[in-house]
C-alpha cells in the first residue's frame, strides 16, 4: 500500500510541477509582453513630446506675425503692396527690368553704336537691336 502511496503522491507531485512550469512560462511570456507594450506607449510618448515642442513653436510663430500684422508697418506694406499712396505721395511703377544692377544682357557693348535719335530709340526698344 505504501508503494501505491508513494506512486500517487509522485504523480501529484508531478501534476504540480507541470502546473507550476506553465504557469512560469505564462508568466515570462505576459512579462515580455508588457514590456514590448511599455516600450511602445514610450515611443509614442516621446513622439508626442516632439509633437507638442513643434505645436509650442508654431503658436509662438504665429504670435509674432500677429504681432507684427497689427504694427503700422505691416499696415502700410499691405496698403503699398495694393498701390496705395498717402497724401501728397506720387505712385511710381516700373514696368523695365530690375531696379539694381544692369546685367551683361541689359549693358551696353562696346561694339554697339550711340542712338542718335528718339525715333532710333524708339525702333530699338520695340525691335530689339539694330
Amino acid at each position: 500500500m505504501t508503494a501505491t502511496k508513494d506512486r500517487k503522491a509522485s504523480f501529484i507531485t508531478q501534476i504540480v510541477l507541470l502546473l507550476m512550469a506553465i504557469l512560469f512560462m505564462y508568466l515570462i511570456v505576459d512579462f515580455g509582453r508588457q514590456v514590448g507594450v511599455s516600450r511602445q506607449r514610450q515611443e509614442e510618448l516621446r513622439l508626442l513630446d516632439m509633437e507638442i515642442q513643434a505645436e509650442k513653436a508654431e503658436i509662438e510663430s504665429l504670435g509674432k506675425e500677429l504681432e507684427f500684422a497689427s504694427s503700422p508697418e505691416a499696415v502700410e506694406a499691405w496698403a503699398r503692396r495694393r498701390g496705395m499712396t498717402r497724401p501728397g505721395e506720387r505712385l511710381v511703377v516700373f514696368l523695365g527690368g530690375s531696379l539694381g544692377e544692369p546685367s551683361q544682357a541689359e549693358a551696353p557693348s562696346a561694339g554697339r553704336s550711340r542712338v542718335d535719335s528718339p525715333r532710333e530709340e524708339w525702333l530699338d526698344l520695340f525691335f530689339g537691336t539694330r
